[in-house]
């Protein structure tokens, strides 16, 4: 038998057990599976990262597009009831104890559209909600709830008052403890008349 022919020598264990370099080799090549298999799930989470994070920033934008939408349609409608010929300005004063607070509402019997500005909040009243009422001859009719900010700069656009105020009335301020809406069940603030429709 040639040289060529002859059968290699067989191969011995290492001393961990193992058989060497093939099996070392072998084990490398699976961790180099894993890592390209981690790799490609890093890839696949940060893709899915990167739309749900443009689908928040699209949201965002509509939501912001939308409040800037509003808020020109209010200015536009202040200024409309600021510029109106029959808009008259009423003052709303508070009751003892209460004298800090000064009212005055911009107000438009023909579309019962109404401003209200608030002045001379304390710090210590911003912490209370309070509740904008109707009172007419049919009783109380809740207008609208509301929070003064921290700073005490308050106003309050409203764009439509109930029917009752064609009849006159009061416009009435009251603290609203419970968030509950119900009248009676906070003291008043500030009051003033609206006059009856001409």
């Amino acid at each position: 038998m040639s040289r060529e022919e002859a059968a290699p020598p067989a191969r011995l264990p290492d001393r961990d057990g193992s058989m060497g370099r093939e099996s070392r080799g072998g084990w490398r090549g699976w961790m180099g599976v894993g890592l390209v298999l981690l790799g490609l799930a890093l890839v696949a989470g940060f893709g899915l990262y990167t739309v749900s994070l443009l689908t928040l920033i699209e949201e965002q934008g509509k939501t912001i597009q939308q409040l800037r939408k509003d808020e020109a349609e209010r200015t536009g409608a202040i200024h409309g009831l600021m510029s109106a010929d029959r808009s008259e300005l009423l003052h709303l004063s508070g009751p003892s104890g209460k004298d800090g607070w000064k009212g005055t509402m911009l107000w438009d019997p023909g579309t019962r559209r109404a401003f209200l500005s608030i002045a001379g909040i304390v710090e210590s009243d911003t912490a209370m909600p309070y509740h904008l009422w109707l009172i007419s001859k049919s009783g109380p009719t809740s207008v609208t709830g509301f929070n003064v900010p921290a700073n005490g700069v308050f106003s309050l656009f409203v764009e439509r008052f109930p029917e009752q105020a064609d009849h006159g009335g009061a416009v009435v301020v009251t603290t609203d403890p419970v968030g509950s809406g119900t009248f009676g069940s906070g003291s008043l603030v500030l009051a003033g008349t609206i006059p009856k429709k001409h």
